[in-house]
C-alpha cells in the first residue's frame, strides 16, 4: 500500500473534537520530519473530518494523511498498522485500545480515564500527555523509532 520504508499510525475512531485528532495532525508534521515516508490513517467519521482534511493541507501533509471513513469492524486492519494512536481528551474504557492490543499492535495513547489503567507505559504501551501535540510527536516518534520495543510492546 505504501512505500517499502513507510511507517503506518492509525487512529481508529470518531472525528470528533474530544478525540482531539486536530492535535495529532499537528503532531504528524513533527513526526514526517524523522520518518517522511510515514503514513497516518485515520479510520472513522465525524463532524471533524472537513476541518481535519483542510488542516492536513495548509500543513503539507495532505499526501500522507488518509481519511477513511466508517468502516464496518475497523478494528480487523489494526493488525496491519506499525502503530495505533488516541489522543483523546477525556475517554472512558476505550474499545480502540483494547482492540489495537488485541491485534498486536502497539498503541500512543493519552493518559487521561480509562487508558491509565489499560497502559502503563513503556510496558503495555505510550502515554503521552493530552493536549500536547508535541509530547504526543515525540512519543509517536520514539515508538516508531525503536521497533524492538515496540513489538515486545505490542
Amino acid at each position: 500500500m505504501f512505500a517499502n520504508d513507510g511507517k503506518t499510525v492509525a487512529d481508529t475512531g470518531n472525528v470528533m473534537g474530544v478525540d482531539n485528532q486536530v492535535d495529532q495532525t499537528t503532531g504528524t508534521v513533527k513526526v514526517k520530519a524523522e520518518f517522511p515516508n510515514a503514513h497516518f490513517i485515520l479510520i472513522g467519521a465525524g463532524e471533524l473530518k472537513a476541518e481535519l482534511q483542510e488542516q492536513a493541507r495548509e500543513l503539507r501533509i495532505a499526501r500522507h494523511v488518509h481519511f477513511l471513513g466508517a468502516r464496518p469492524q475497523a478494528a480487523r486492519y489494526n493488525a496491519a498498522f506499525d502503530l495505533a494512536v488516541l489522543a483523546s481528551l477525556h475517554e472512558g474504557m476505550p474499545n480502540a485500545v483494547l482492540e489495537a492490543m488485541s491485534a498486536g499492535t502497539a498503541v500512543v495513547a493519552t493518559a487521561v480515564g480509562g487508558v491509565r489503567e489499560i497502559l502503563t507505559d513503556g510496558e503495555t504501551g505510550y502515554t503521552a500527555l493530552p493536549a500536547n501535540p508535541a509530547n504526543l510527536a515525540a512519543r509517536i516518534a520514539q515508538a516508531l523509532l525503536n521497533t524492538d520495543e515496540r513489538q515486545r510492546i505490542a
